[in-house]
């Protein structure tokens, strides 16, 4: 007994000495805290945009548009309230019950995913503190949102709230967001409205209804679903709302594009730490020139088709140099432009084919699935190579269900690729997909062509800094090996013959090497989306045609007509004044080896040629190691005769036929007993005879020697001893020819 009294005595001193050392940690680290009430009412934000060379080309700057409380609708409050902080009225300023809520919650899942922080908090948090995850941090938030709670009421703390929260898109406060998300005010705002921009505070690049409607939705009709529990709203209401998507407008500044595009990524990084300065300045990734130059060229060929343009370019490290758009990154059907990244890369990377690879290019049936190419044309068996250069649909399907689906998402995966579970099918193959994607990240995927198979996200952002230039974020790449050198070697040579003779030809005139991939979206009705992505080893160029909505064009706009047309010009631009961009170069080459034409051609099969093989009866081919050929043909040091046939004609004499390819000849010899005689020599392209010098009644055998002649060389192959056969009797005319003597 005495000795669990001790040790309950002992537990009880050691739980004061810890208390009694928290308080003294949290009375030293507050006691200098103050509420500064200037940074509640005075935000000056200023952001100075610079290009790659670190000059300023823009600057965003004003103070935070403010609307009075009263002004603010009592479901837009209660929105905020419900989602935020559903005891915002009974608490004074950090409410404990919910913070015991969290701390049980979270150790029972074993994790920190739900939070506690009131409306109150969170401004403190926002406007006086960082977002750093530390004790210290919590403790001041505490002392400051009870100090908070001291000088304001609670309509001014939801008021100053409201006015100050960052909602993505750099809008602060929610009468910017008002205008930007739907072009009215915050008075003329409605349940569905509210309850959306509510949702997307919790994580605004995630949220965003610009960029991911469907995820700012759902997360919307969680807060509907908060203020019927609260009785904020009745159950009609909430049945009635949560069925109705929310529609907003992209306020996109066409004046701007590159920053408009830049804002974007800009929104996410300062998602986690929005607050972090009122004044800063972004270093980009713009070059002004190359923006100059697509400017230019987009304003040459606005009239040409009734369609919106968005045209990107980047380096081979996925800094974003220039951008520009009538409509800014939408999501869009991708169509064939996403082929060599989901389906022929990952099948050569896979050694599923190679780019020699014969593909029967016919209308197929897949299960119910029979995908149609282009004007329904369709080129019988083709190479890979050839499949991509003509962009054949049906290959592509092929390719795609010999590797597996499952196979080419696990790649796409690496990317920034989306799909759904919907996907999961062949049809993807012809780049159709229930989300579509945006033009700057199918273009991204290109670079693993000229950068070593190596994946990197877009970037717009280098780097922030403060007004006195001190470092608050750089944005360090990081890459993913994606598909190997060699397949990087093969599908280069690949998208290089469909840019000189394929469906991105309209390249070719250009003086130094490029190589591309169209796309075409469309049916008998028209096309609805046009693109083609080319590049060097310095740069990769998007180039997306087509209508937000889908409106058609028209069948005569392809990726390969105005989209390469303004591509080409881009491009020579582009190396008007500059020196022509170096090959692209691999780590690994691979094997130039000589194979044998004839077993290619007739039946796909690599065999190295004979050494003696004139030119035209051999195949070059760049081959990686595990394709090497073994075996080597010996067609021409040891020709072959295929067959032959031995017959009567009647009358006349015995007649022999040879089969045998082009480049043999062949020695046709009588047995004698004494002298064996030549009777025959097929060098003058003639491959039957009639032996006319034979007796009536005597019974023939011959000798055939094929041979090959290169030059002074005679190469002799192996002798053929013919059957036995009896010649006819002239006589009576009888038949003969198919009696065997042995």
């Amino acid at each position: 007994m005495k000795k669990s009294l001790k040790l309950v005595a002992t537990f009880l001193c050691f739980v004061f000495l810890v208390f009694s050392c928290f308080l003294l940690y949290y009375f030293y680290i507050t006691s200098t805290v103050k509420l500064d009430k200037n940074k509640l009412v005075n935000l000056e934000r200023t952001i100075t945009f610079l290009d790659s060379d670190g000059a300023v080309v823009a600057e965003q700057s004003g103070g935070i548009m403010v609307t009075e409380i009263e002004n603010i609708p009592p479901h837009v409050k209660n929105a905020f309230i419900a989602i935020e902080d559903k005891r915002f009225y009974e608490h004074n300023g950090v409410d404990y019950k919910s913070i015991a809520r969290a701390v049980v919650n979270n150790v029972k899942t074993l994790s920190f995913k739900e939070g506690a922080s009131t409306i109150s908090q969170q401004l403190i948090k926002n406007t006086h503190l960082t977002n750093e995850k530390t004790f210290r941090r919590k403790i001041l938030e505490f002392k400051l949102a009870k100090k908070l709670e001291k000088a304001y009421t609670k309509d001014e703390i939801l008021q100053t709230y409201l006015n100050t929260i960052y909602f993505g898109d750099g809008c602060y406060g929610i009468t910017s967001a008002t205008r930007h998300f739907f072009n009215k005010d915050v008075s003329e705002l409605n349940v569905n409205e509210s309850a959306m921009l509510a949702g997307i505070i919790k994580a605004p690049s995630t949220y965003s209804p610009i960029h991911h409607p469907t995820r700012s939705n759902k997360r919307k009709n969680i807060v509907l679903s908060e203020m019927y529990k609260q009785k904020y709203i009745s159950e009609k209401e909430y049945l009635q709302f949560k069925d109705i998507d929310v529609e907003v407008q992209n306020n996109v500044d066409n004046k701007s594009d590159f920053l408009s595009f830049a804002n974007i990524e800009l929104s996410k990084i300062i998602n986690d730490s929005p607050y972090f300065d009122n004044n800063i300045k972004v270093k980009t990734t713009l070059s002004v020139k190359l923006q100059e130059i697509i400017d230019e060229v987009i304003t040459d060929y606005t009239d040409d088709v009734n369609a919106e343009k968005s045209v990107i370019l980047l380096n081979k490290n996925g800094e974003v140099l220039a951008y520009n758009s009538t409509c800014g990154d939408v999501r869009r059907q991708l169509g064939s432009i996403v082929k060599p990244i989901l389906v022929y890369a990952p099948a050569i990377n896979e050694d599923i084919v190679t780019q020699y690879t014969y593909v029967e290019d016919e209308k197929t049936n897949f299960s119910g699935y029979s995908p149609s190419n282009y004007n329904e044309k369709y080129y019988g068996k083709i190479t890979v190579k050839e499949a991509v250069a003509t962009s054949s649909n049906v290959c592509s399907a092929k390719i795609l269900n010999y590797l597996g689906v499952e196979n080419a998402l696990k790649y796409a995966n690496k990317t920034d690729l989306t799909f759904t579970e919907n996907d999961r099918n062949l049809s993807i193959a012809l780049g159709a997909s229930e989300k579509g994607e945006k033009l700057s990240t199918i273009t991204v995927c290109y670079n693993i062509f000229n950068n070593n198979g190596f994946y990197t996200s877009p970037l717009c952002v280098k780097s922030i800094t403060d007004k006195n230039d001190k470092m608050l974020y750089n944005n360090y790449q990081k890459s993913t090996k994606l598909i190997n050198s060699d397949t990087v070697e093969i599908m280069n040579e690949i998208l290089k013959s469909t840019a000189t003779d394929g469906t991105a030809k309209k390249l070719s005139s250009l003086n130094f090497d490029l190589y591309a991939k169209t796309g075409t979206v469309g049916n008998k009705n028209g096309n609805t989306d046009a693109y083609v992505i080319s590049y060097n080893s310095e740069y990769t160029l998007g180039i997306w045609l087509g209508n937000k909505y889908g409106e058609v064009m028209g069948n005569d706009v392809t990726g390969g007509t105005i989209p390469c047309l303004i591509a080409r010009e881009i491009w020579g631009k582009i190396y008007k004044e500059k020196s022509c961009p170096p090959p692209i170069t691999s780590n690994t080459k691979l094997n130039e080896v000589k194979l044998d034409k004839i077993s290619y051609e007739q039946d796909g099969k690599f065999v190295l040629a004979d050494d003696n093989a004139p030119e035209r009866y051999v195949f070059h081919a760049k081959l990686k190691s595990n394709y090497m050929p073994k075996i080597k043909s010996s067609r021409f040091t040891k020709p072959e005769i295929d067959s032959y046939t031995i017959s009567i004609v009647n009358n006349c004499g015995i007649k022999i036929e040879l089969c045998h390819a082009e480049y043999i000849d062949a020695l046709v010899y009588r047995l004698d007993e004494k002298k064996n005689k030549l009777v025959f020599n097929t060098e003058n392209n003639v491959s039957a005879f009639i032996d006319k010098n034979v007796t009536c009644n005597k019974i023939y055998q011959y000798i055939i020697i094929p041979y090959y002649k290169s030059g002074d060389k005679i190469f002799m192959g192996k002798e053929i001893l013919t059957k036995k056969i009896k010649s006819p009797n002239f006589e009576f005319g009888e038949n003969w020819w198919d009696n065997d003597f042995n």
